[in-house]
């Protein structure tokens, strides 16, 4: 590729990349070959010395999809992408660049290829989930493979299943070699756009593939990852002109700081919205994806300035990415005069209320991309990134007109980000994102869904409904977008109101109306997102009939001790593919199958944002209560059970008209005292349970709520004082804990529930089973038991004053 420019070079070695094993998806199809790829074995197979036959055919396949690519590459030589994809086995003596795509390919391999520790044949049937990996699959229930799909968030598709067998697997990469025909016969605006669509129909059709098909190494790499990684490493190396074995690398790591604040901070005094409470939770969606935006925008500027693809970036999730850049001096310095900018920029438009924490890593080669030594080499970049979070950007506090170390000076009266226009910005921002289905980046030519284009970091985004005709845009969803998209997925589920919602509240604002009132301009029209005051009225109870109480619950919760299991987690073998891979089946669980699962089974709950590995959501109360339980088993499902992988959770009810900053803050308050009681537990209703006493206290509260079917069983006078014996058995729990004494009346809890039964609960011969069974089940309570008792009577309680 002599003659090109450095961007130029630097799509084709990407997309060239990122294609280079797509023949893994056709061969197992049995794709046929024609008569003339067939030929083309002895120039691209390796051949066996033992036996003289060609190895690694599947480079065949990658010669078939690309030969019937129907795509103009975006202006990209594409003879010079087939030769660099499907030679990448055999280089020519003479061409140094087919050299530098072997090379790429054996630093990604030699680092994601962790040996098996017994084989036990010649392929593989699907792939391994990554998480269930961690820690040397310590605590994994069996063995589960990710089913082979293309990438789909209903459970079936996403959550990892007993393993396949070889017809299946076949017949699932038949179709997903339409897939990438589909992909592949199009047009491609710009070769930015050509490399940013090819990586999108990769995560489409190459998420759920292996990378590796032998069992002689462990196939918890997907082909994506490791496709991704090629593709960087064979940028890095084509961008910068060095010979294949001579070529130094470095890590950039960045993150956004002070995330928790932002998304929370309200002053109602600078609320220039006019939407007060009923936009907060607008107001929190907003501030969220304007955190995920921003990390993007970092990465963007990054890579514009080096005249790289987006490939470069290796994960982005929570707020923290990592990019694998060229290791020369030249680029270094270019990427610490981008990181001043940087730094200046965010303190001159986001005050100080978020911190960009930014640092380049120490330079490294091929010797330090070993599966022995890699782990070491990343470990150093995430120390360099520590101490620039601890120093903070303290050459640009002291200089000029701008935030200083001891406060922020300048001509307005308030930060930046608490100013009208952006107050304006984001709440139109966060009244659009639920419609849109694309983003788009200095795209002048086009209107939007948003009021303005947002303006950060000298780019200007925009919302859009439908696929952008210019610039640079992305699909925000799966759903009804092309399959060679761009992606960057956000979690933005909302309740819309169905016809039968709006007739229903209808009838009910009717019927409370008091005599003479006039028609109603406020009431919900099919399609209007609810407000939190409506979609409480609408959460029927499956269980009982009947509606529960109107109140709110909000869920925060996060995965336990994630930067540890990306540290050491994977302690001799860390690669790049093996932590993205984690990086993004985390983000994916949230920001995918959370969503739909929301669509499915819970559409009156609300995302205020969710993703990386953190959530939040508003909703009813009993709905939010029974989500709390499922996704901590969907979690514990994705991670095949693994005892490493575990879910942090702060659950708070209020009433409906409850400000919802304050609802915030105490969901916070609520998940750091599951944390700081031991990780794994949830916290709800002033106390902090493990996971196993949750689902205890919710299988309890459902024969309550059967009991209570006859009040001759169970009358709610007897919840009520069930209510009252847990509570004295947290009492007493709580002293034997803490080596106080405990008073007699609550270490007697037992006995006065046994006696309680005893005396008020009458014979019913009509309902002898459910008798039997009530008693049985609280007779059975262990002296630790009372918050599970009292947990599920308050519960049974809520859901029985719904129809009051």
């Amino acid at each position: 590729m002599e003659g090109t420019d450095r961007a130029t070079r630097a799509a084709t070695f990407a997309v060239a990349g990122l294609l280079h094993d797509v023949g893994k998806i056709l061969e197992p199809a049995r794709v046929p070959l024609p008569e003339r790829i067939e030929r083309m074995s002895s120039m691209m197979c390796p051949t066996d010395r033992r036996t003289d036959n060609p190895t690694h055919r599947h480079v065949l396949f990658t010669a078939l999809a690309l030969d019937r690519a129907e795509t103009d590459w975006g202006g990209l030589d594409s003879a010079a992408i087939f030769r660099l994809a499907c030679n990448h086995h055999r280089p020519s003596g003479d061409m140094t660049d087919e050299q530098v795509m072997q090379a790429a390919d054996r630093l990604a391999s030699g680092h994601d290829r962790a040996r098996a520790k017994e084989s036990k044949g010649s392929r593989v049937t699907g792939l391994l989930p990554v998480l269930a990996g961690a820690y040397e699959g310590a605590g994994v229930d069996g063995p589960s493979q990710v089913p082979t799909r293309r990438l789909a968030f209903d459970e079936e598709s996403f959550l990892p299943a007993s393993a396949q067998t070889m017809d299946a697997y076949r017949e699932a990469c038949a179709g997903l070699d339409e897939l990438v025909q589909e992909g592949l016969n199009n047009s491609f605006a710009s070769p930015d756009l050509c490399v940013e669509s090819v990586a999108g129909l990769m995560q489409r059709v190459a998420s759920n593939v292996p990378a590796s098909r032998s069992t002689a190494e462990v196939p918890d790499v997907s082909l994506y990852d490791h496709s991704r990684v090629v593709a960087a490493f064979a940028s890095c190396i084509g961008a910068s002109g060095a010979a294949a074995g001579e070529a130094r690398f470095r890590i950039l790591v960045h993150s956004i700081g002070g995330i928790q604040d932002f998304i929370f901070r309200f002053i109602p005094a600078l609320d220039v919205t006019g939407s007060g409470e009923k936009g907060r939770a607008r107001a929190l969606r907003a501030r969220s994806f304007l955190v995920r935006l921003l990390s993007h925008l970092v990465t963007r500027r990054v890579l514009d300035r080096l005249s790289l693809p987006i490939v470069h970036e290796l994960f982005d999730a929570g707020g923290r990415s990592l990019l694998l850049l060229p290791g020369d001096e030249g680029v270094s310095r270019e990427v610490r005069s981008v990181i001043d900018e940087l730094h200046a920029e965010f303190a001159r438009e986001t005050g100080g209320l978020l911190r960009l924490d930014i640092a380049l890593g120490p330079s490294f080669g091929a010797e330090e991309c070993s599966l022995d030594s890699f782990g070491a080499t990343l470990r150093a970049a995430h120390r360099a990134a520590d101490v620039a979070r601890r120093l903070g950007p303290v050459a640009h506090l002291r200089t000029g007109d701008g935030w200083r170390s001891d406060g922020w000076v300048g001509r307005d009266p308030s930060l930046p980000l608490d100013r009208a226009e952006w107050l304006r910005a984001l709440d139109d921002l966060g009244r659009r994102l639920p419609g849109a289905r694309f983003l788009s980046i200095n795209n002048t030519d086009e209107d939007g869904l948003l009021k303005e284009p947002i303006s950060l970091l000298g780019m200007r985004v925009q919302l859009h409904d439908r696929e952008p005709r210019e610039g640079r845009w992305m699909a925000l969803t799966l759903n009804d977008t092309p399959v060679a998209s761009p992606l960057m997925l956000v979690g933005t589920h909302v309740p819309r109101a169905t016809p039968d919602d709006a007739q229903r509240l209808e009838r009910d604002e009717s019927r409370d109306a008091p005599a003479g009132a006039g028609d109603n301009d406020d009431r919900v029209r099919p399609g209007a997102i609810l407000p939190f005051d409506k979609l409480v009225l609408l959460d029927e109870d499956p269980d009982t009939g009947t509606r529960s109480a109107p109140m709110l619950g909000v869920l925060k919760a996060d995965v336990d001790r994630l930067g540890r299991l990306m540290a050491y987690g994977y302690t001799g073998r860390e690669s790049f593919g093996r932590l993205a891979g984690v990086s993004r089946s985390l983000d994916l669980f949230f920001k995918g199958f959370l969503e739909h699962a929301l669509a499915e089974r819970h559409r009156l709950v609300y995302t205020v944002f969710a993703g990386g590995d953190d959530l939040m959501l508003i909703g009813p109360w009993r709905s939010v209560t029974m989500l709390a339980g499922e996704i901590r088993g969907w979690l514990s499902r994705h991670a095949c059970g693994h005892a490493g992988v575990t879910l942090s959770a702060g659950l708070v009810y209020a009433q409906a008209h409850s400000p919802i900053g304050a609802l915030a803050r105490a969901a916070e308050e609520a998940l750091e005292a599951a944390k700081d009681a031991g990780r794994n537990r949830l916290s709800v209703l002033g106390s902090v349970m493990e996971w196993e006493a949750f689902d205890r206290a919710l299988d309890l509260h459902r024969v309550l709520l059967e009991s209570a079917k006859d009040e001759a069983v169970c009358g709610r006078s007897l919840i009520y004082r069930l209510m009252r014996y847990g509570r004295a058995g947290e009492r007493a729990a709580a002293a034997q804990v803490s080596g106080g004494r405990a008073a007699l009346e609550d270490l007697k809890w037992r006995a006065q529930l046994s006696y309680d039964l005893k005396r008020n609960v009458r014979e019913v011969e009509a309902n002898r089973d459910l008798l039997k069974n009530f008693r049985a089940r609280l007779v059975e309570l262990g002296p630790g038991d009372g918050t599970v008792l009292r947990v599920a009577a308050t519960i049974a309680m809520y859901r029985l004053r719904g129809d009051e």
